[in-house]
């Protein structure tokens, strides 16, 4: 299996990349390719091409949760290629509006794209409407997260709105990859708001094989100092082989971390890793 970052925050070692605050990557496994994310916007695709992927050959694209810096490719993407048929996996309830309560007041965060949009693209919307769900051999994904880690509460920042309805967002949304690679998984997120480490609780209790590698955004870097220490604590008894962190997790989280567990890597737009 190889994951390829096409978009993060910042450029994997000297390549001539675009970066910016967005996630997206390409999974190549088992014959079958998925995109997961788009970034903030089109920048990825231009990554792509400087880094020899076509993306006209996806069989999938997933979207990990409904923010603009993992959906604002979306519309390029549909410009570039012919989406007609590619399945579009998202979680449950994809288009409920989401917003950021700033000082100035509510700030929209989800796609600049609908239902409808989706439609005239082509594309075929998925929700996924079960725990897990295998979309290839060997590629599943999954949702409906256990709420295992006490520290692990959503933020008050992020609300949602169904309807008329405002409430504080649990990303009952947010889903995950995973990828089966020879009696191991790895894998794959996009911020992990419902909790990194309920998340991988989650991943844990659904499946019996040991977590080779996390790969992607685990949303620590505006959480408190106490949060961190927990989900360290918590990962170095999963004792994951590789962390390689993108986008949200924070640089200096990344740093702490590189402290603690000798495979940690700063993901970065250009990375490519291989897994047997």
């Amino acid at each position: 299996m190889t994951i390829t970052t096409l978009m993060d925050n910042w450029v994997f070692g000297q390549l001539d990349m675009k970066c910016e605050h967005g996630f997206s990557c390409l999974i190549e496994h088992n014959g079958h390719t998925v995109l997961f994310d788009t970034g903030a916007s089109g920048s990825f695709l231009k990554n792509a091409v400087k880094l020899h992927k076509d993306l006209s050959k996806i069989d999938a694209l997933v979207i990990s949760h409904a923010h603009y810096d993992h959906t604002g490719g979306c519309v390029d993407l549909a410009r570039k290629i012919d989406c007609n048929g590619i399945p579009f996996y998202t979680g449950p309830r994809f288009f409920n509006k989401k917003y950021a309560k700033d000082p100035d007041g509510l700030r929209y965060l989800g796609p600049d794209f609908s239902a409808d949009d989706l439609a005239s693209f082509g594309m075929r919307h998925i929700e996924l409407s079960q725990p897990v769900v295998e979309i290839f051999p060997g590629l599943f994904l999954m949702g409906e997260f256990q709420r295992t880690r006490s520290y692990e509460t959503p933020d008050p920042r992020f609300v949602i709105q169904d309807g008329t309805d405002e409430s504080i967002d649990s990303f009952d949304d947010e889903i995950m990859l995973v990828a089966k690679t020879s009696h191991q998984i790895v894998v794959i997120t996009g911020c992990s708001h419902p909790g990194i480490m309920n998340m991988l609780d989650t991943v844990s209790s659904r499946f019996n094989e040991p977590i080779i590698a996390l790969f992607g955004g685990i949303h620590l870097f505006n959480a408190t100092e106490e949060r961190r220490e927990a989900v360290m604590h918590a990962l170095s008894e999963y004792n994951i082989g590789m962390l390689c962190l993108s986008h949200c997790t924070g640089e200096d989280v990344v740093g702490q971390m590189k402290d603690r567990f000798a495979f940690t890597r700063m993901n970065g737009a250009g990375a490519v890793f291989s897994f047997e």
